[in-house]
């Protein structure tokens, strides 16, 4: 809860809405909903539409490492819980709850139809700048230092 504390004023309300919401198993997942049989919708993989999974998932992995929070290697669940001690000092831990929102939010679309491009990062892109939309020019400043475009 203190990488909460430490948010909440660098970051906008919504994108501490989507860590709390994470830290207590609160994203609507379809494993929530009672759908009994599903795939992920980021790899559409065998795994499952929960947390558990996403926190896993080769996407998220690949994209917390595009934004240098950790090394692809390094990644761990805990990174996106923002409880790694290694990946949670200065900016990190901002940028770790940027990637948090913008994956809810993207996660909440594509449970609701919306098609995933054949380039995720472009398209993700775009939900991590709504993530930030209208907050403090230190936000922005931060993704497009850490964007990477490989």
């Amino acid at each position: 809860m203190r990488s909460v504390r430490e948010l909440s004023s660098n970051v906008p309300p919504r994108v501490t809405h989507a860590v709390l919401r994470a830290c207590y198993h609160g994203w609507p997942c379809r494993s929530r909903c009672g759908v009994l049989r599903h795939r992920c919708p980021l790899c559409n993989g065998e795994q499952y539409d929960n947390l558990n999974h996403i926190m896993r998932c080769s996407f998220v992995r690949q994209t917390f490492a595009r934004y240098k929070v950790c090394p692809l290697a390094e990644y761990r669940p805990e990174v996106f819980m923002l409880c790694d001690f290694r990946y949670t000092r200065n900016q990190n831990i901002v940028m770790s709850a940027i990637l948090v929102a913008a994956f809810y939010k993207y996660l909440n679309k594509r449970r609701h139809g919306m098609p995933q491009s054949r380039n995720f990062a472009k398209q993700f892109d775009q939900y991590v700048d709504d993530a930030i939309r209208g907050h403090s020019n230190f936000c922005y400043d931060l993704v497009i230092q850490r964007r990477s475009t490989t």
